[in-house]
């Protein structure tokens, strides 16, 4: 083996003429970056868990403005919010329309809106329009369906 190169101790020299230079391809398209509302200094939405406990399903969900939770509409199939509609929601007695995850400040707060057969929070039955504190673990019973909340990121505890 030739080692003329190369000396004891010290790294091998390597001529520009060595190197492969590969040409760009013109149809490659160049990585861009997105600007999120992140960026733009709004504050981080929080991460909410909500389990169905019969079920042992969890939605997570930024809640970055306030959101219905209910059922869908028969005639559309359309709910904007959180559809509860596949977890057998009309059987157990949720309205379509039935609460409000709502952010109040530095709070997540819970309201019935008024709905058929209430909301309960830890065992208390809420009084429709009103703000209640949700805390995380705290439970929620929506008509006959129980649910586990979970506070899985905060805004206001980072960093």
């Amino acid at each position: 083996m030739d080692d003329s190169g190369l000396t004891k101790g010290r790294k091998p020299v390597i001529a520009h003429d060595q190197t492969k230079k590969f040409t760009t391809d013109s149809n490659i398209n160049l990585a861009t970056r997105q600007t999120s509302i992140l960026d733009k200094g709004t504050p981080r939405p929080w991460r909410i868990g909500i389990t169905i406990l019969s079920m042992g399903i969890q939605i997570i969900l930024d809640l970055t403005e306030n959101v219905a939770i209910g059922r869908s509409y028969p005639e559309t199939e359309m709910f904007q919010g959180i559809d509860l509609s596949p977890f057998n929601a009309y059987d157990l007695g949720i309205s379509r329309r039935h609460a409000l995850l709502a952010l109040d400040g530095d709070r997540v707060v819970i309201v019935d809106n008024d709905s058929a057969n209430g909301t309960l929070l830890n065992g208390e039955r809420l009084k429709p329009g009103q703000q209640y504190s949700l805390r995380n673990g705290d439970h929620l019973k929506l008509g006959m369906m129980d649910l586990k909340i979970e506070l899985l990121l905060n805004p206001f505890e980072l960093a």
